[in-house]
């Protein structure tokens, strides 16, 4: 009998975490198109057709097709069949691929010349993408009537049994059946504790179902299987697969894409970086923490997100959304570093073309602002660079908006510049090096002559005149103001040293630079506190530097061990990195807290501070480089490695000097900045007087004019008070800002921990080694939803240290489409330890959101 196929569309959607509506923008049709396709009401013969080429021709979907590039200013590419040529290469004709497929010949006349079919083939190359499958997953084969006998199991063993020994590999519900047999080998004593669970199993055996199916869409099972997962041997290892997409993968300048990765629990274990594996002891209580890094891109949020681990999540599939806007044309590579908690697991890489566009119909995204309760800066500078196809040349497009003259500069108006050579930018930092060669060793009112001169060159090539008038006529001269400047990394420029033909711009300006891709992300407080010390093997005397960096109140600063910047220091609200240029003994650098020579660039810096990155995002200290000179001039690859890579790993701030300057001065800057932020002063007037009190220590170098602060500059510092922990309620399978289903369970994990989550927002909070309470209990509060169980939560204490419990919301049919506030409280017996308040959507009973 003929076997008819069914769509499993809806079952490999829910596995990757997507509702409906976000499958239908990723494929490109209609969310009614979906909800078709999954019934089985239309698409199925589709899927079949092309499940069925792919066999006789013996490809891949994607190789069905192929895009080709239209006229130009159609960016979006038009796929062109290619089943003429993957036919020849068959060495079928076209009658016999028919036969094969089960069409006529002229339907294969058709889509061989794209007359009808390249959109069907389009759709499931994209479905197949989106859910991380190969078109033969999107269906299944049932037999009517079903006339076959099954041996219903009713024991695990019997279960083993009928999997047999070697088979798992082979069959495509591996996922489950490997599952069962881990049941069966390490559970089978424990059979009285898991009855209801074989003969759940055995009635999807009975309906002809696969095993996977039966057990995730049975909620007796999931409900069965989180009871008894804690008592899982605490060695069996649980295997996780890392899924990555991204929609679309090819997109304008200016256009936003959605970067999805998920994990779920993998029956077998893979050598590659979408593997990885923790024991269900080292689960409970665990994270996989992400952080994302996106040049030429902006993070629409912040750039880190956490997926719970626990055993008893495993059988959800958990996903983590980040949201980019395209900053600049050309190919991209959106990186994911992966961390089991806090152990770094693996790293994660995909590709993103960003087309050009008409630079005529470009309107570039307005400078916003987010509500906070410090000042923004009095000039906010948004530099863009806009580069060629063939990256030859580029051109900088500026926008400006002022706080304090706001009529003058709303921020709408965009200036931009001629086009440069690409060669031309890279010389900017040669010109720079030789000014500093030529100013060695001269008098101050010389070297001045110099730098101004290199400074106003760089003023009237880089800035288009219209910025020029406007910044000579508009800002008055005689004061001095704050600037932000978003900048691209890709461009290394002394935005400082520019020279109107009055006064640097360094001068003119106390500027704060921040990456333009987090530019969502700056922080507008930090904290101050114990300041830790990494230098270089070449550093003589380090505790001298200790010295100056000892505020009066302030703890002591700590020198590292070895002077090695490393995961330990959890206490770190700074940072200071000192180094010495050009070692006669290069071998001097090693001890050093990051390694870096003349060939090293900000990936290995990057890679150098891993160990320690977690840390660093969850203490969000300030961290200061002294770069002290010895013999010659020398550089410090400021803007593009040091600054970039520690301010990327999460620091609230970075300041340092573009070349390596006299100890003297250092000493005076670094000294001053200190007991200023620990005096309560804003990170620009920290920054602002120690430039001064450099300048005034030494006032025949011009070494002061070397400093750079990366920060806001209104941000200001705070100290981290006492508190009993953080508190954190995380949504299981889904975002809690995604719409809750009417009528389905969403599980909610609480938490009350001694570290902050990586993506955590409040303020850092000095906390007991040890969390410690008599009776931990949380009570929930959500009018009109359902909460399993009805009364108090029991917080347990986990391995890892941190309290930790569980909730379940349902939303009945008869509050769709509204919003409803969620309280949770935290309470050791009477005393109150912490609250948090957070609001749900509820969808419709169709999965809208009302109006």
């Amino acid at each position: 009998m003929k076997r008819k196929a069914k769509p499993r569309i809806a079952f490999l959607r829910e596995k990757v975490g997507l509702t409906q509506l976000e499958l239908s923008g990723l494929v490109g049709v209609t969310q009614s198109t979906i909800e078709n396709w999954e019934s089985g009401r239309t698409g199925t013969d589709h899927i079949e057709r092309i499940a069925k080429f792919c066999k006789a021709l013996n490809c891949q979907v994607e190789d069905l097709i192929e895009y080709t590039s239209k006229p130009f200013e159609e960016t979006a590419k038009k796929p062109s069949p290619r089943i003429a040529f993957l036919r020849e290469k068959a060495g079928l004709t076209q009658l016999e691929l028919s036969r094969l497929v089960g069409v006529t010949q002229s339907t294969i006349k058709n889509w061989e010349s794209g007359r009808t079919g390249t959109d069907h083939i389009e759709r499931i190359v994209k479905f197949c993408r989106a859910l991380n499958c190969q078109v033969e997953d999107l269906i299944e084969y049932t037999s009517e009537p079903f006339e076959e006998t099954v041996n219903r199991p009713i024991s695990l063993t019997n279960i083993r049994n009928l999997l047999g020994p070697d088979e798992v590999d082979e069959v495509p519900q591996y996922y489950l059946k490997s599952t069962v047999k881990n049941y069966a080998n390490n559970l089978e004593a424990r059979e009285n504790s898991l009855q209801g669970i074989p003969s759940i199993l055995a009635e999807g055996f009975s309906q002809g179902k696969d095993l996977e199916s039966s057990y995730v869409a049975n909620e007796k099972v999931r409900t069965d299987s989180s009871a008894f997962a804690p008592t899982l041997n605490p060695e069996t290892s649980l295997s996780y697969k890392v899924l990555l997409f991204v929609s679309p993968e090819i997109i304008k300048l200016a256009g936003e894409i959605k970067f999805l990765i998920g994990i779920q629990q993998a029956a077998k274990y893979e050598e590659n970086p979408s593997f990885f594996q923790i024991t269900q002891n080292d689960a409970i209580a665990n994270e996989l923490n992400i952080i994302l890094k996106a040049p030429g891109f902006q993070l629409n949020g912040d750039n880190t997100a956490s997926l719970p681990l626990d055993p008893n999540t495993t059988q959800e599939t958990q996903t983590a959304t980040f949201r980019l806007t395209a900053l600049r044309p050309g190919n991209a590579t959106i990186t994911a570093e992966l961390y089991r908690g806090d152990t770094f697991e693996t790293k994660l890489e995909t590709q993103i073309q960003v087309a050009d566009i008409d630079e005529a119909t470009f309107i570039p995204r307005p400078i916003t602002t987010q509500p906070r309760p410090v000042p923004q800066a009095d000039f906010i500078l948004r530099i863009q660079t806009i580069a060629d196809e063939t990256n030859s040349t580029c051109k900088f497009q500026y926008q400006l908006r002022s706080f304090r003259l706001p009529s003058l500069f709303p921020g709408h108006s965009i200036y931009t510049s001629n086009s440069f050579s690409t060669s031309w930018v890279e010389q900017v930092r040669g010109l720079l090096t030789t000014t500093l060669e030529n100013i060695s060793g001269s008098l101050p009112q010389e070297g001045t002559l110099h730098l101004a001169s290199l400074g106003q060159y760089l003023f009237n090539h880089l800035f288009p005149p219209e910025l020029q008038a406007d910044i000579r006529s508009f800002i008055p001269q005689n004061s001095t103001f704050t600037l932000l400047m978003l900048t691209d990394q890709d461009v290394s420029i002394p935005w400082e040293l520019l020279h109107d033909g009055q006064r640097f711009f360094g001068e003119r300006f106390i500027i704060g630079r921040w990456l333009q891709e987090l530019s969502d992300t700056r922080p507008y407080e930090f904290p101050v506190g114990v300041v830790n010390i990494a230098h270089y093997a070449n550093v003589k005397q380090p505790e001298l530097w200790a010295t100056l960096l000892a505020a009066p109140g302030a703890p002591p600063p700590q020198l590292l061990p070895e002077g090695i910047l490393h995961d330990s220091t959890e206490a770190m609200r700074g940072l200071h990195l000192i180094r010495y240029s050009q070692p006669a003994d290069a071998a001097n650098r090693r001890d050093a807290p990051v390694r870096l020579d003349n060939t090293n660039d900000v990936e290995e810096i990057e890679t150098k501070i891993r160990p320690a990155k977690l840390n660093l995002r969850r203490n969000r200290p300030f961290v200061t480089l002294g770069y002290v000179k010895t013999d010659i001039p020398e550089l410090t690859e400021l803007e593009k490695t040091w600054a970039s890579a520690f301010i990327r790993a999460g620091c609230s701030g970075f300041t340092g000097s573009l070349w390596a300057v006299e100890a003297s001065v250092e000493a005076a800057f670094v000294s001053n900045f200190y007991h200023q932020l620990w005096a309560g002063a804003s990170l620009g007037e920290a920054f602002y007087t120690s430039r001064q009190l450099a300048r005034a220590v030494a006032p025949d170098s011009l070494d002061w004019l070397g400093y750079v602060l990366f920060g806001d500059p209104m941000a200001r510092p705070y100290l981290p008070v006492e508190g009993k922990g953080y508190a954190v309620v995380e949504p299981i399978g889904r975002d809690i800002d995604e719409p809750m289903p009417v009528g389905m369970p969403l599980r909610f994990r609480l938490s009350l921990r001694r570290t902050p989550p990586v993506w955590h927002e409040d303020r850092v909070m000095e906390v007991a080694e040890d969390l410690m309470f008599e009776n931990l209990q949380v009570h929930i509060s959500a009018a009109g939803l359902e909460i399993t169980p009805d009364s108090t939560i029991n917080m347990n204490l986990a391995p890892t240290g941190n309290y930790l419990g569980w909730f379940t919301l349902t939303a009945p049919p008869e509050i769709a489409g509204n919003s409803v506030l969620v309280e949770v409280y935290f309470m050791d017996r009477e005393e109150p330890i912490d609250n948090l308040i957070f609001s749900l959507e509820i969808g419709n009973e169709g999965g809208e959101i009302g109006e």
